[in-house]
């Protein structure tokens, strides 16, 4: 991922015993990527559906690049139940991983 893939973003994290999670949230520059398109609406990603995307030290993770709004989320965790995927085709960041999204336009 380039260095400039990010514009804004922000950390937050957990230590709580099986509990423990990593998150990004914010702004990204999809021009900076070659594989994204600028108008896709985005999308998910989570273990299960791919095998070269990884967070070093946790056994789950839910991602979700959403390049039309200029937007991305990535949350790491131990339990499964804290990196739920949304059932919904297109879904927004906020309504998956909490967190500072700034003004991404």
């Amino acid at each position: 991922m380039p260095s400039n893939f990010w514009s804004k973003v922000a950390f937050k994290s957990g230590n709580e015993p099986g509990k423990r999670f990593a998150q990004l949230t914010g702004c990204i520059r999809p021009r900076t990527l070659d594989r994204l398109v600028p108008t896709d609406p985005g999308g998910q990603y989570t273990e299960s559906q791919s095998g070269e995307i990884k967070c070093v030290g946790y056994n789950h993770f839910v991602e979700i690049v959403e390049p039309a709004s200029n937007r991305a989320c990535i949350k790491c965790c131990d339990d499964p139940a804290d990196c739920q995927k949304s059932p919904k085709v297109h879904p927004h960041c906020p309504n998956v991983i909490p967190g500072k999204y700034f003004n991404c336009a």
